[in-house]
């Protein structure tokens, strides 16, 4: 197995959908990890396929790592790699290659809750050597915090129930950071006694930093919940607008069996809105995973296996650009001024359209050409949120 390395970014949480070329396709085991969790990917292609897999970030196209996997006889093929413990929370985008052949999904890593702090002693009667490892230790701990507060509080800048927990939890760190470093000046010094007595009251402070940063990271998750629960009802109802403008291309019993699971879905949704108060975020984005997939395979199965195709790849893209679309976004919240990743959404869209157009008139093989366009320009809109994300960070050019 292979570890994925330390990434210092924090990206837009996304949905897990798979985006594939006809029959092959890749998808990881479960929706949302954890650093340190074992990531399994898995997917069809043909029988024997030389299969190349490559993690990069979901908005960069700065790869991670890249993995060769061959096809089983049944062409299925899988890998799993390890998140290391340093892995940042953000959302990853997988692509397999075979041939001439491209699929992708999506995974996400959840922020972490940090590990407890180091606990007090009574390092007054201690040597030199006991309370310059404390402090060392208590000072990785307080800067590992501050890294995961600087992500979520990019992320959730408009978000102001966790910016609360999150200036909280600023004002707590700057408190202990400050009492550390009089501990740090003390101990250099030669007054032991005093350095302690600074080290415990930092550890004091930790106490209460951990009980916010823990209520930081609820929210955290809670806000993926919402984000889940707003990415799938708008393709829910997207996928309830297609479903109306094939009906003449579908059976009574196929638009039936698709409306009546969009309606199941849609009542999960209210559902799962209700029991994020209660249970935990983690089981409910597995919940939410499984409410798409049921979806999704009800839509394999209407108006033959083309048209199913078709209609999972329009969604699939759709999902994509406003993965897109939620990145650029960010990086404008950032940067401001970001007119060079305009990219070319409306263009896009306008092929989308273009293809529903072709599949009311019934002409499902018209919209291979146009579903490989979409995918170009897909990859051209990712490629310019790169070059902007790092033209703005080579300049500084962060908002205050």
């Amino acid at each position: 197995m292979i570890t994925l390395f330390t990434v210092a970014m924090m990206i837009m949480p996304s949905m897990s959908f798979a985006f594939a070329s006809g029959d092959f396709v890749i998808s990881t085991e479960e929706l949302t990890y954890k650093a340190g969790d074992a990531v399994k990917f898995m997917g069809n292609a043909t029988a024997d396929a030389n299969v190349t897999i490559e993690v990069s970030f979901n908005f960069t196209s700065a790869r991670l790592l890249s993995i060769k996997v061959t096809a089983n006889e049944d062409g299925e093929f899988s890998h799993t790699i390890m998140l290391s413990e340093s892995t940042l929370a953000g959302a990853y985008n997988v692509t397999a290659l075979t041939s001439n052949l491209t699929a992708e999904t999506f995974f996400t890593v959840i922020a972490p809750t940090p590990e407890e702090a180091p606990p007090e002693e009574d390092y007054a009667s201690c040597c030199n050597g006991d309370l310059k490892n404390a402090i060392a230790r208590a000072k990785a701990y307080l800067n590992k915090t501050e890294t995961m507060l600087e992500s979520l509080a990019e992320e959730y800048a408009e978000n102001e129930v966790v910016m609360g927990y999150i200036e909280r939890a600023a004002k707590a760190l700057a408190e202990a950071e400050s009492y550390l470093d009089e501990a740090e000046e003390a101990l250099g010094d030669g007054e032991n006694s005093t350095a302690a007595r600074n080290l415990a009251a930092t550890h004091n402070i930790m106490g209460r930093l951990k009980g916010l940063i823990n209520s930081v990271i609820k929210e955290h998750k809670n806000a993926q919940v919402d984000k889940f629960i707003e990415q799938a009802e708008s393709r829910f109802n997207g996928l309830e607008d297609k479903i109306e403008r094939l009906s003449d291309q579908l059976s009574a019993s196929e638009s039936g069996d698709i409306k009546n699971a969009l309606k199941n879905a849609a009542k999960n949704m209210n559902e799962f809105r209700e029991r994020r108060e209660n249970e935990n975020a983690d089981d409910l984005l597995d919940d939410l995973d499984d409410a798409v997939k049921d979806v999704d395979e009800e839509i394999e199965e209407i108006g033959g296996k083309e048209v199913g195709n078709t209609l999972k790849q329009m969604n699939q893209v759709e999902a994509r650009l406003m993965v897109l679309k939620n990145s650029r976004a960010k990086l404008a919240r950032k940067y401001g001024d970001i007119s060079e990743v305009n990219g070319e959404f409306d263009e896009a869209e306008g092929i989308l359209e273009d293809m529903m157009d072709e599949m009311e008139k019934g002409n499902v093989n018209n919209t291979k050409a146009l579903v490989s366009q979409v995918r170009e320009l897909a990859k051209n809109i990712q490629k310019q949120n790169t070059k902007a994300l790092r033209a703005k960070s080579s300049k500084g050019n962060s908002r205050p």
